[in-house]
Protein backbone atom coordinates (compact mmCIF):
# COMPACT_ATOMS: atom_id res chain seq x y z
CA UNK A 1 0.00 0.00 0.00
CA UNK A 2 1.36 3.38 -1.02
CA UNK A 3 1.16 5.73 1.99
CA UNK A 4 2.91 8.78 0.57
CA UNK A 5 1.44 12.21 -0.11
CA UNK A 6 1.88 12.81 -3.80
CA UNK A 7 3.56 16.09 -4.78
CA UNK A 8 3.90 16.78 -8.48
CA UNK A 9 6.69 19.04 -9.80
CA UNK A 10 8.47 19.12 -6.44
CA UNK A 11 10.95 21.88 -5.76
CA UNK A 12 14.59 20.85 -5.79
CA UNK A 13 16.38 22.23 -2.67
CA UNK A 14 19.70 22.06 -4.51
CA UNK A 15 18.55 24.83 -6.85
CA UNK A 16 17.90 27.31 -4.03
CA UNK A 17 20.77 29.78 -3.89
CA UNK A 18 21.56 33.50 -3.81
CA UNK A 19 21.94 35.42 -7.02
CA UNK A 20 25.40 36.62 -7.94
CA UNK A 21 24.10 40.20 -7.65
CA UNK A 22 23.04 39.68 -4.01
CA UNK A 23 26.33 38.03 -3.10
CA UNK A 24 28.44 40.72 -4.73
CA UNK A 25 26.35 43.56 -3.24
CA UNK A 26 26.82 42.04 0.21
CA UNK A 27 30.57 41.65 -0.23
CA UNK A 28 30.94 45.24 -1.41
CA UNK A 29 28.84 46.56 1.48
CA UNK A 30 30.80 44.55 4.05
CA UNK A 31 34.08 45.68 2.57
CA UNK A 32 33.00 49.35 2.76
CA UNK A 33 31.78 48.86 6.35
CA UNK A 34 35.02 47.20 7.49
CA UNK A 35 37.06 50.06 6.04
CA UNK A 36 35.40 52.41 8.57
CA UNK A 37 37.51 51.84 11.68
CA UNK A 38 37.33 55.28 13.31
CA UNK A 39 35.62 58.65 12.84
CA UNK A 40 37.83 61.69 13.06
CA UNK A 41 36.63 63.88 10.20
CA UNK A 42 33.41 64.78 8.46
CA UNK A 43 34.49 62.54 5.57
CA UNK A 44 34.89 59.60 7.96
CA UNK A 45 31.43 60.25 9.37
CA UNK A 46 29.92 60.45 5.89
CA UNK A 47 31.60 57.19 4.82
CA UNK A 48 30.40 55.35 7.94
CA UNK A 49 26.87 56.69 7.48
CA UNK A 50 26.77 55.57 3.85
CA UNK A 51 28.14 52.14 4.77
CA UNK A 52 25.49 51.73 7.48
CA UNK A 53 22.74 52.79 5.07
CA UNK A 54 23.97 50.24 2.53
CA UNK A 55 23.90 47.44 5.11
CA UNK A 56 20.39 48.43 6.20
CA UNK A 57 19.28 48.58 2.57
CA UNK A 58 20.60 45.10 1.83
CA UNK A 59 18.95 43.79 4.99
CA UNK A 60 15.60 44.99 3.65
CA UNK A 61 16.42 43.64 0.20
CA UNK A 62 17.12 40.11 1.40
CA UNK A 63 13.98 40.19 3.58
CA UNK A 64 11.89 41.15 0.57
CA UNK A 65 13.57 38.56 -1.67
CA UNK A 66 13.09 35.92 1.01
CA UNK A 67 9.37 36.66 1.32
CA UNK A 68 8.91 36.57 -2.46
CA UNK A 69 10.82 33.31 -2.85
CA UNK A 70 8.82 31.65 -0.07
CA UNK A 71 5.41 32.33 -1.59
CA UNK A 72 5.15 29.16 -3.70
CA UNK A 73 6.58 27.07 -0.87
CA UNK A 74 4.09 28.52 1.59
CA UNK A 75 1.26 27.66 -0.79
CA UNK A 76 2.49 24.06 -0.96
CA UNK A 77 2.95 23.97 2.83
CA UNK A 78 -0.60 25.25 3.42
CA UNK A 79 -1.94 22.62 1.04
CA UNK A 80 0.00 19.90 2.86
CA UNK A 81 -1.30 21.14 6.22
CA UNK A 82 -4.86 21.14 4.91
CA UNK A 83 -4.52 17.57 3.57
CA UNK A 84 -3.16 16.35 6.89
CA UNK A 85 -5.84 18.20 8.86
CA UNK A 86 -8.72 16.88 6.73
CA UNK A 87 -7.36 13.33 6.85
CA UNK A 88 -6.83 13.37 10.63
CA UNK A 89 -10.25 14.93 11.26
CA UNK A 90 -11.93 12.19 9.21
CA UNK A 91 -10.50 9.65 11.68
CA UNK A 92 -10.87 11.61 14.91
CA UNK A 93 -14.57 11.06 15.70
CA UNK A 94 -14.49 7.28 15.36
CA UNK A 95 -11.14 7.10 17.13
CA UNK A 96 -12.54 9.00 20.10
CA UNK A 97 -15.78 6.97 20.13
CA UNK A 98 -13.96 3.62 20.10
CA UNK A 99 -11.43 4.78 22.68
CA UNK A 100 -14.19 5.88 25.04
CA UNK A 101 -16.19 2.69 24.46
CA UNK A 102 -13.20 0.45 25.15
CA UNK A 103 -12.24 2.55 28.17
CA UNK A 104 -15.76 2.31 29.62
CA UNK A 105 -15.77 -1.47 29.10
CA UNK A 106 -12.37 -1.90 30.73
CA UNK A 107 -13.41 0.28 33.66
CA UNK A 108 -16.54 -1.83 34.14
CA UNK A 109 -14.43 -5.01 34.06
CA UNK A 110 -12.02 -3.51 36.57
CA UNK A 111 -14.90 -2.75 38.91
CA UNK A 112 -16.24 -6.30 38.53
CA UNK A 113 -12.80 -7.72 39.27
CA UNK A 114 -12.48 -5.49 42.33
CA UNK A 115 -15.94 -6.56 43.52
CA UNK A 116 -15.00 -10.22 43.04
CA UNK A 117 -11.78 -9.67 44.94
CA UNK A 118 -13.64 -8.05 47.83
CA UNK A 119 -16.18 -10.88 47.81
CA UNK A 120 -13.38 -13.47 47.92
CA UNK A 121 -11.77 -11.61 50.82
CA UNK A 122 -15.08 -11.47 52.68
CA UNK A 123 -15.58 -15.19 52.03
CA UNK A 124 -12.13 -15.93 53.38
CA UNK A 125 -12.87 -13.97 56.54
CA UNK A 126 -16.24 -15.70 56.91
CA UNK A 127 -14.64 -19.13 56.54
CA UNK A 128 -11.93 -18.24 59.04
CA UNK A 129 -14.61 -17.08 61.48
CA UNK A 130 -16.65 -20.28 61.04
CA UNK A 131 -13.56 -22.40 61.48
CA UNK A 132 -12.67 -20.56 64.65
CA UNK A 133 -16.23 -20.98 65.94
CA UNK A 134 -16.18 -24.70 65.19
CA UNK A 135 -12.84 -25.04 66.90
CA UNK A 136 -14.17 -23.22 69.94
CA UNK A 137 -17.25 -25.46 70.03
CA UNK A 138 -15.10 -28.57 69.61
CA UNK A 139 -12.85 -27.59 72.50
CA UNK A 140 -15.88 -26.78 74.63
CA UNK A 141 -17.52 -30.13 73.76
CA UNK A 142 -14.33 -32.11 74.35
CA UNK A 143 -13.92 -30.33 77.69
CA UNK A 144 -17.52 -31.11 78.67
CA UNK A 145 -17.22 -34.79 77.77
CA UNK A 146 -13.93 -35.11 79.56
CA UNK A 147 -15.42 -33.56 82.66
CA UNK A 148 -18.40 -35.98 82.44
CA UNK A 149 -16.70 -39.22 81.37
CA UNK A 150 -13.01 -38.64 81.76
CA UNK A 151 -12.42 -39.35 78.05
CA UNK A 152 -12.56 -37.27 74.86
CA UNK A 153 -14.01 -37.98 71.37
CA UNK A 154 -12.44 -37.41 67.93
CA UNK A 155 -15.60 -37.19 65.84
CA UNK A 156 -15.90 -33.42 65.99
CA UNK A 157 -12.33 -33.02 64.77
CA UNK A 158 -13.14 -35.05 61.65
CA UNK A 159 -16.24 -32.96 61.00
CA UNK A 160 -14.26 -29.78 61.45
CA UNK A 161 -11.64 -30.94 58.92
CA UNK A 162 -14.34 -31.51 56.29
CA UNK A 163 -15.75 -28.05 56.94
CA UNK A 164 -12.29 -26.56 56.50
CA UNK A 165 -11.70 -28.40 53.21
CA UNK A 166 -15.06 -27.28 51.80
CA UNK A 167 -14.42 -23.70 52.88
CA UNK A 168 -10.95 -23.70 51.31
CA UNK A 169 -12.37 -24.95 48.00
CA UNK A 170 -14.94 -22.13 48.03
CA UNK A 171 -12.24 -19.54 48.70
CA UNK A 172 -10.08 -20.83 45.83
CA UNK A 173 -13.08 -20.72 43.48
CA UNK A 174 -13.84 -17.12 44.48
CA UNK A 175 -10.21 -16.09 43.93
CA UNK A 176 -10.22 -17.72 40.48
CA UNK A 177 -13.38 -15.82 39.57
CA UNK A 178 -11.75 -12.53 40.53
CA UNK A 179 -8.61 -13.35 38.52
CA UNK A 180 -10.68 -14.28 35.47
CA UNK A 181 -12.61 -11.01 35.61
CA UNK A 182 -9.34 -9.08 35.77
CA UNK A 183 -8.04 -10.64 32.51
CA UNK A 184 -10.98 -9.71 30.25
CA UNK A 185 -9.14 -6.75 28.69
CA UNK A 186 -8.88 -6.90 24.90
CA UNK A 187 -5.48 -7.84 23.50
CA UNK A 188 -3.42 -4.91 22.24
CA UNK A 189 -5.21 -2.34 24.40
CA UNK A 190 -4.11 -0.50 27.48
CA UNK A 191 -6.39 1.47 29.72
CA UNK A 192 -5.45 4.67 31.49
CA UNK A 193 -7.25 7.68 32.83
CA UNK A 194 -6.85 10.66 30.52
CA UNK A 195 -7.04 13.91 32.46
CA UNK A 196 -7.76 17.36 31.11
CA UNK A 197 -8.33 20.72 32.76
CA UNK A 198 -9.21 24.38 32.43
CA UNK A 199 -7.88 27.16 34.63
CA UNK A 200 -10.62 29.04 36.49
CA UNK A 201 -8.34 31.38 38.50
CA UNK A 202 -4.68 31.66 37.45
CA UNK A 203 -3.81 33.86 40.45
CA UNK A 204 -5.30 31.36 42.91
CA UNK A 205 -3.53 28.51 41.14
CA UNK A 206 -0.21 30.34 41.37
CA UNK A 207 -0.78 31.12 45.06
CA UNK A 208 -1.24 27.47 45.99
CA UNK A 209 0.88 25.74 43.34
CA UNK A 210 3.42 28.12 41.78
CA UNK A 211 5.18 25.12 40.22
CA UNK A 212 2.18 24.69 37.91
CA UNK A 213 2.33 28.20 36.45
CA UNK A 214 4.91 29.64 34.06
CA UNK A 215 5.95 33.29 34.47
CA UNK A 216 7.63 34.95 31.51
CA UNK A 217 8.65 38.59 31.01
CA UNK A 218 6.75 40.56 28.36
CA UNK A 219 9.78 41.92 26.52
CA UNK A 220 7.83 44.20 24.18
CA UNK A 221 5.92 45.84 27.03
CA UNK A 222 9.03 46.21 29.19
CA UNK A 223 11.00 47.95 26.44
CA UNK A 224 8.05 50.24 25.71
CA UNK A 225 7.81 51.25 29.40
CA UNK A 226 11.57 51.84 29.61
CA UNK A 227 11.47 54.01 26.51
CA UNK A 228 8.46 55.99 27.73
CA UNK A 229 9.91 56.55 31.23
CA UNK A 230 13.55 57.00 30.19
CA UNK A 231 14.56 53.88 32.10
CA UNK A 232 12.55 54.38 35.29
CA UNK A 233 13.36 51.81 37.98
CA UNK A 234 11.08 48.76 37.99
CA UNK A 235 11.25 46.31 40.95
CA UNK A 236 12.74 43.00 39.88
CA UNK A 237 14.21 44.42 36.69
CA UNK A 238 17.69 45.65 35.76
CA UNK A 239 17.81 47.86 32.69
CA UNK A 240 20.45 49.68 30.66
CA UNK A 241 20.68 51.57 27.38
CA UNK A 242 23.18 52.25 24.62
CA UNK A 243 23.22 54.89 21.91
CA UNK A 244 22.97 53.58 18.36
CA UNK A 245 22.63 55.36 15.02
CA UNK A 246 19.79 54.79 12.60
CA UNK A 247 19.68 55.69 8.93
CA UNK A 248 16.87 55.89 6.42
CA UNK A 249 17.13 53.21 3.79
CA UNK A 250 15.02 51.37 1.24
CA UNK A 251 15.36 47.97 -0.30
CA UNK A 252 17.46 47.95 -3.45
CA UNK A 253 15.63 47.50 -6.74
CA UNK A 254 16.19 44.53 -9.01
CA UNK A 255 18.13 46.70 -11.47
CA UNK A 256 20.45 47.90 -8.69
CA UNK A 257 21.14 44.34 -7.61
CA UNK A 258 21.67 43.22 -11.20
CA UNK A 259 24.24 45.98 -11.55
CA UNK A 260 26.35 44.14 -8.97
CA UNK A 261 26.15 40.91 -10.98
CA UNK A 262 29.58 40.78 -12.53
Amino acid sequence: MDTKIIIKNAFDPATITLSAGLVNARDLALSAAKSCQKIETAADLNAATQALAELKSLEKTIASAHAEAKKPFLAVSRRLDALKKDYAESLADEQLRLSRMIGAHQEAERKKAEAARRAAEEERRRIAYLAAEEERKRIAEETRRFNETGAGSGTLSADLEKIRQDAQAQAVESAQTAAQAATLAAKGTSVRRKWDFRVTDIVLLYKHRPDLVKLEPNKTAIKAILAATNGAEIPGLESWSETVAGVKSTAKSLSEIDACDY
